[in-house]
């Protein structure tokens, strides 16, 4: 006869047996079990999606290509290779954007970036646009002078910010990119390096009008990279010439950047952020 402890432990066996095992919890990546997707803004109305099904993979859908791509090493960010190409994510306190370029294979970075985005931002989150000034005319580069005001580095990346500045004695507006061409010493354009207009920056978002007080500034801000990561050779500017949105005439000061890519970030013109180190 079987005793009531040896009835009651096969109870138990026969009940564990039926029970289902749990399910696994979703993993990085994955919001309740389900893909990551996230829509990036590339700017001139291009757009870029990301879905990310795991930890690991990222699938980049842009200009009606789509590629699957592999987490890969990385000084800083994600960066998911792959298919012919490389998507570079970074956050940043205020924001997140994304490079998209051909994939050098490897740990060594990408070639020249496809596409420059920010992640766009979440319907009904964010600052409302400053409001647009009125009865003021548009800045005249004669009334302008041009002064690099900052420059700093990060993970291989340079940022430095310029700045125009309000030398008349009257208030005027700037809106837009400007225009940026840096010389060598021989008074060339540095060779095989193009000027890439984007959105990202420690102020992000499109152009909009800025109000230039009479001895005031309004800041842009360029990043390139700094270190030689491919067969390019760094090359050296000797002086930057920008013109101010809506002219024609430029602004010439000496200057000393290095790009090691051929490609240099440009930022729209901002209304001057106030920060102390500027």
């Amino acid at each position: 006869m079987r005793s009531a402890a040896a009835s009651t432990l096969i109870a138990a066996l026969a009940l564990s047996a039926c029970e289902k095992p749990p399910a696994p919890a979703p993993g990085p990546g994955t919001s309740e079990g389900r893909p990551v997707e996230v829509s990036y803004d590339c700017g001139g109305g291009r757009t870029l999606s990301a879905t990310y099904p795991d930890a690991r993979t990222a699938v980049v859908g842009f200009a009606g290509q789509s590629f699957t791509l592999t987490l890969a090493q990385s000084a800083s960010g994600s960066r998911y290779v792959g298919a012919g190409r490389e998507w570079w994510i970074k956050a940043y306190p205020d924001r997140e954007e994304g490079t998209l370029s051909p994939s050098a294979g490897g740990a060594a970075a990408g070639g020249p970036p496809i596409a420059v985005c920010r992640k766009a931002p979440t319907p009904g989150v964010g600052q409302p646009n400053p409001p647009t000034p009125v009865g003021l005319s548009p800045c005249k580069s004669g009334d302008l002078s041009l002064k690099q005001i900052a420059a700093d580095a990060g993970a291989g990346q340079r940022h430095v910010t310029y700045a125009f500045i309000n030398n008349s004695a009257t208030a005027c507006t700037l809106n837009g990119y400007p225009t940026a061409v840096w010389l060598d010493a021989d008074g060339k354009p540095l060779d095989g390096v193009t000027v890439v207009q984007s959105e990202a920056g420690p102020v992000t978002g499109p152009p909009s009008e800025v109000a230039l007080q009479p001895h005031a500034r309004a800041v842009f801000f360029v990043s390139y990279t700094g270190i030689q990561a491919t067969d390019k050779a760094c090359v050296t500017a000797s002086t930057l010439q920008a013109t101010p949105p809506g002219n024609s005439q430029a602004i010439q000061i000496a200057d000393d950047i290095a790009p090691c890519t051929d490609h240099v970030t440009l930022g729209p013109v901002r209304a001057d952020p106030g920060d102390a180190n500027l």
